[in-house]
């Protein structure tokens, strides 16, 4: 909000903001020359309502959507490089004259919302971890990979720990988590490093302490991931 400690605003990132709260962005960068795109969505409660029920019923998540609460009212959030497509294709779609302009941009809103809500909902699984960790399998299961960013990830043992076939823990990190265990353990890994660097650690030892085979490979991935590379991101975080 527009009254609350100033964070520092990163590439591939976004303000999710509830109904009347605003934030205020500033870009010391920006120019005439080199200026900085920004688009603002505004999605009715109605929209949000109808896709959010949609998801929660192919998911067969009511047991999460029964706890879930939205929390913070203006929600600071990274997005993958998915998201970040689908979020330039709707500035595309907003400045061209298309004669499917509003439906495609109603499919692409409807797109974002899930996105967004998937997010949130593996958010609240991984929180959900630190509180029960032996809730039910794939919490288990989540929870064995937060707690061994470290290691190399042994899909056998995994298996084994949440007590899933190997077919089954993949579906349902499939339609649970949307990405693979593999997937799920990198992306952790990148967001702790992030962390670790803003806090004013090493980016080389960030790298291989949390399993990274080199410090050229982290950087790679670090900047696949948040659309910077990691010095960057380190200087824009001020640490």
């Amino acid at each position: 909000a527009a009254d609350a400690p100033g964070t520092v605003f990163l590439p591939h990132e976004s303000f999710v903001l509830a109904p009347g709260e605003a934030v205020e962005i500033d870009f010391p960068d920006a120019s005439r020359k080199n200026p900085t795109t920004c688009l603002t969505v505004e999605i009715s409660r109605e929209k949000v309502t109808q896709v959010s029920e949609r998801l929660v019923d192919s998911l067969g998540m009511t047991e999460v959507a029964e706890q879930w609460q939205f929390g913070n009212p203006v929600l600071h959030t990274h997005h993958n490089s998915e998201t970040q497509r689908l979020l330039n294709r709707l500035i595309k779609l907003f400045m061209e004259n298309h004669p499917d302009r509003d439906l495609l941009i109603d499919l692409n809103v409807s797109e974002l919302i899930v996105r967004l809500l998937r997010h949130k909902t593996r958010d609240f699984l991984l929180t959900w971890c630190s509180r029960d960790p032996e809730a039910n399998a794939l919490i288990a299961a989540l929870d064995w990979i937060n707690s061994t960013l470290s290691q190399p990830l042994d899909i056998t043992r995994l298996c084994r720990h949440a007590g899933m076939s190997r077919s089954r823990l993949y579906v349902e990190f499939k339609e649970k988590i949307g990405c693979s265990p593999v997937e799920l353990q990198q992306q952790l890994r990148l967001k702790r490093a992030a962390e670790r660097i803003r806090n004013g650690e090493a980016i080389t030892a960030v790298a291989y302490d949390l399993g990274f085979k080199s410090p050229s490979h982290f950087c790679r991935r670090f900047k696949a991931f948040f659309g910077c590379v990691a010095t960057e991101y380190k200087e824009r975080s001020g640490s």
